[in-house]
């Protein structure tokens, strides 16, 4: 699954190449307010989950391993 969040992320920012599943994406400027919401948006289509934006917050989605862990509950 984390590879999978990482294709995702690459797409939506080239510069994730370099990442690793600890990497803090907002601190290091890999993701922003719009790539947020296309993140949020392919990993629904790609795992057929439903995230609640209504209870967003942006610390859960700080690293590939923080959203596996939200995909997984």
């Amino acid at each position: 699954m984390e590879k999978e969040i990482k294709k995702i992320l690459i797409n939506i920012n080239s510069d994730c190449k370099k990442i690793d599943y600890n990497t803090d994406l907002i601190n290091n400027g890999l993701i922003d307010s719009l790539g947020f919401l296309i993140l949020i948006s392919e990993l629904e289509k790609k795992f057929k989950k439903k995230i609640n934006t209504k209870k967003f917050n942006t610390s859960e989605f700080r690293s590939i391993r923080k959203i596996k862990s939200i995909l997984e509950k």
